[in-house]
C-alpha cells in the first residue's frame, strides 16, 4: 500500500520532495515515554504552494483500514501527537488507506508513468512533428477522444499506433486534460489545455 501510495506522489507534479518514515516524535504522557515515526512526509514545490495556499508539507500514515479499526487504541495517542507536532509548524498530517490510494485513478498513473521518459521512438518521421500533429489537431476541436483524435490525423493504422504513446506523453506533460479519477480508454473525453503562445513551444 505504501508503494503504491509512493506511485501516486512521484507522479504528483505538485509534489517536490518526498521521503520514507521521515522523522521519530518522541512525548512524555502519564503513561510514560512514546514514540511515533509517520510513514510519509511530503513537501510541495513553490509554485504549488502558490497556487494552492492550502497546500502544506504533509505527513501520512499509510494503513489499510482494517488496521487502522483493529489497532486504533494504539494508533490513537500517535495519531494525536502527530497532529499537535504538525499543527506547531504549520504542517498537515493526514491517514490515507486503501480507499484513497487503490483507485481508477492509482491506475492510470501506474499506466501513464510508462509514458514519462525520452525513450518512445518513431519509424517514420520525427517525433516533434507527431506531438506537433497532435497538439494542432486537438486545440483545433478543443475537445475529443483519443480514438476520434487519431482518425482526425490519419486512417493508416500503423501510423495511429505511432501516435498513440505521443498523447499519453502529451497528457503527462500537463497540455492535455482528462478526467484520471474515471477509467482512461480510448473513448475517454480529452480536451486541450494549449493557448496560442503554448503552440510554438516543445513539449
Amino acid at each position: 500500500l505504501e508503494h503504491d501510495f509512493f506511485t501516486l506522489l512521484e507522479y504528483d507534479r505538485r509534489v517536490g520532495k518526498f521521503a520514507s518514515q521521515p522523522i521519530t516524535l518522541r512525548w512524555e504522557d502519564a503513561t510514560g515515554c512514546h514514540r511515533y515515526t509517520p510513514d510519509v512526509a511530503a513537501r510541495y514545490t513553490e509554485a504549488a504552494v502558490l497556487a494552492d495556499a492550502a497546500l502544506r508539507t504533509t505527513l501520512f500514515e499509510v494503513k489499510p483500514r482494517e488496521v487502522l479499526k483493529r489497532d486504533w487504541k494504539e494508533f490513537k495517542p500517535k495519531f494525536r501527537a502527530a497532529i499537535a507536532w504538525t499543527r506547531e509548524r504549520d504542517f498537515r498530517f493526514r491517514i490515507v488507506t486503501e480507499r484513497q490510494i487503490r483507485t481508477p485513478y492509482l491506475d492510470n498513473v501506474r499506466f501513464l508513468m510508462m509514458f514519462r521518459g525520452k525513450r518512445m521512438t518513431s519509424d517514420s518521421e520525427s517525433i516533434e512533428e507527431i506531438k506537433r500533429r497532435i497538439r494542432e489537431t486537438l486545440y483545433g476541436f478543443k475537445r475529443s477522444t483519443p480514438r476520434d483524435l487519431l482518425n482526425a490525423i490519419t486512417q493508416v493504422e500503423r501510423l495511429q499506433a505511432e501516435h498513440l504513446p505521443w498523447i499519453w506523453f502529451l497528457l503527462n506533460c500537463n497540455l492535455i486534460g482528462c478526467d484520471l479519477g474515471k477509467p482512461l480508454v480510448m473513448a475517454s473525453d480529452i480536451w486541450s489545455l494549449e493557448t496560442p503562445d503554448t503552440l510554438g513551444r516543445r513539449a
